[in-house]
């Protein structure tokens, strides 16, 4: 009987056949290989799930943020409403005597006149100020960007050779701007409006 049961048990290794060793190393080689693919496999399924959770939740804060900040971004629109033709008179004395601005460049022409300046802000030798075209901002159309396009020296206390405390008719002179026949006292940041009548006089 004892007998039968130790012929029935499995041979142990060492009565293996050389054959059936090898056969059995590499069983156990592929387990062990299944093993670590299968470990390797679950890491690189954690990594990547980590991973990509990151680069969801960072589209979703750049999207959250990016919808805020243009959310409160105005879009600036024109200061004139589309295209204008507007007129300005303008009268410039000094010392009691009548000075006009300097020539438009017969060469340069708009609608077939010469004029002095920028097609937006410019004169036509008429003593008028003309602002043709759309107006993007206030400041493109102020007192004192039209003194600079014309290349005309002008400040709050100056205008061409003029200025504060020089001699006019014997007696230190004074630069004094009225518009719309409202002194200012800041006239280089005043932006023309249609129908402006603006006043320069050195006195």
């Amino acid at each position: 009987m004892d007998e039968e049961n130790k012929q029935g048990e499995a041979k142990p290794e060492e009565k293996l056949s050389k054959h059936e060793l090898k056969k059995l190393k590499r069983q156990q080689r592929d387990e062990q290989r299944n093993l670590e693919r299968e470990k390797y496999f679950k890491e690189q399924r954690k990594k990547n799930i980590f991973k990509y959770s990151l680069i969801f939740i960072s589209l979703i804060i750049i999207i959250y943020f990016g919808f805020k900040f243009f959310s409160n971004i105005e879009i600036e629109k024109p200061y004139s409403n589309g295209q204008v033709h507007w007129h300005a008179a303008l009268n410039i004395e000094a010392c009691g005597d009548k000075v006009d601005l300097p020539k438009a460049d017969p060469i340069t022409s708009l609608h077939g006149q010469p004029f002095l300046g920028t097609p937006l802000l410019h004169t036509h030798d008429d003593a008028k100020i003309h602002i043709e075209g759309v107006v993007n901002k206030a400041e493109d159309i102020t007192l004192g960007r039209f003194f600079d396009v014309i290349k005309v020296d002008f400040s709050n206390d100056k205008i061409m050779d003029h200025k504060n405390g020089d001699l006019c008719n014997d007696k230190p002179g004074e630069l004094k701007i009225s518009i719309n026949g409202i002194e200012n006292l800041d006239p280089r940041n005043h932006a023309i409006s249609d129908g402006d009548s603006i006043n320069i006089k050195f006195e």
